[in-house]
């Protein structure tokens, strides 16, 4: 028998609010890093680049990921926070980022990769330029203890998806 917590008109299985195995591999991104991120406007053109930092720990007991990134674009310094999760309900994992380039909230989401080195997600995001919503597809793989990449691919809902950002991250040692 499933025990149904009740909180605030929500309702949820105690089964689906413990941390599980897919939370646990988020423990693997947990770390100061350096970043060398790589952008593309057109995939035809040579990417811009530029370096941050980031800082990812997990928040609320092991269920999510945060990052905290600084970094450059175009010259001027910038910043972003994400989240990541793995939503036991939906057995999906769950993204969001917010950053000081735009005043949207970017969310996407995917099922768990067997590896447990990858977590891919998918979503929409709007194009301002366009007027019309666009596709996303974000991958972060654990290449390694000390290194893992984010890579992201946009394009037209149902259309083919252009990479348009690459970002290596390099565990930072003391």
């Amino acid at each position: 028998m499933r025990l149904l917590i009740l909180l605030a008109g929500l309702a949820w299985s105690a089964d689906t609010a413990v941390p599980g195995r897919h939370h646990a591999r988020l423990a693997d991104f947990v770390g100061t890093w350096d970043i060398h991120a790589r952008f593309w406007r057109r995939p035809e053109t040579a990417p811009l680049e530029s370096i941050g930092t980031a800082e990812l720990c997990l928040i609320l007991g092991g269920r999510f990921l945060e990052q905290r990134q600084e970094g450059s674009h175009l010259g001027k310094p910038t910043s972003g926070i994400g989240y990541v999760g793995f939503d036991s309900a939906k057995r999906r994992y769950v993204s969001l980022w917010l950053d000081d380039l735009s005043t949207a909230i970017m969310r996407t989401e995917g099922p768990p990769d067997p590896s447990g080195k990858t977590i891919r997600t998918r979503g929409t995001i709007d194009d301002t330029a366009a007027g019309e919503p666009q596709s996303i597809e974000e991958v972060m793989t654990l290449v390694g203890p000390d290194r893992f990449t984010y890579e992201a691919w946009i394009g037209p809902s149902g259309g083919k998806l252009a990479r348009i950002m690459e970002i290596v991250y390099s565990r930072r040692r003391p």
